[in-house]
């Protein structure tokens, strides 16, 4: 699970030395989340905005690692194309961590997992939960995906938007995660 969540963390990361965007308001979980801790010193955050998504859709990222080469890194360059690509489909992220446990406490209470969520898949770990869901208005695209990870030490809620992702796109890229496990 920790590895799940550090290469998500890696990842957003990357991308907000890239750029960084306050996000916009609107009727959301994890957004409405998102602002109500978004000020809690407890509470890690971390938001990379549609604009962000648009200068990487801009930008052939993979490409350039792949003519740069160098003995520096071990990375696939292909997998890394598709990783970007299905990065770059996304329009929203948000990633919302804390260790103080009355918070956690809270996070968890305020996150809704309704009916419009329909769950992936449940892992549970000795002490540590890693809940994973996801929103398809048509059965073919995912526009919400979101992940609920919690442990004694730590509790973490990510969630990716979209209105292009796929089924296929989620699991090359876990695949393509669990390769570095």
């Amino acid at each position: 699970m920790k590895k799940v969540i550090t290469a998500v963390a890696v990842m957003a990361a990357s991308l907000l030395q890239l750029c960084a965007a306050a996000p916009e308001a609107e009727d959301n979980n994890v957004k409405a989340l998102y602002l109500k801790y978004e000020n809690n010193p407890a509470v890690t955050t971390v938001y990379v905005s549609s604009a962000m998504f648009d200068l990487l859709r801009s930008m052939n990222i993979a490409g350039t690692i792949q003519a740069s080469g160098g003995d520096s890194t071990d990375v696939d360059t292909e997998e890394l194309s598709h990783v970007f690509e299905t990065v770059s489909s996304l329009t929203g992220l948000y990633i919302l961590s804390t260790e103080d446990q009355a918070v956690a406490s809270d996070m968890r209470r305020d996150v809704k997992v309704d009916g419009d969520y329909v769950q992936l898949m449940k892992v549970k770990d000795g002490g540590d939960k890693v809940d994973f869901y996801y929103k398809s208005p048509d059965g073919k695209r995912i526009v919400e995906f979101l992940m609920l990870a919690d442990s004694d030490e730590e509790t973490v809620v990510i969630q990716f938007e979209s209105d292009s992702l796929t089924f296929d796109d989620v699991a090359r890229l876990a695949a393509i995660m669990a390769q570095g496990e």
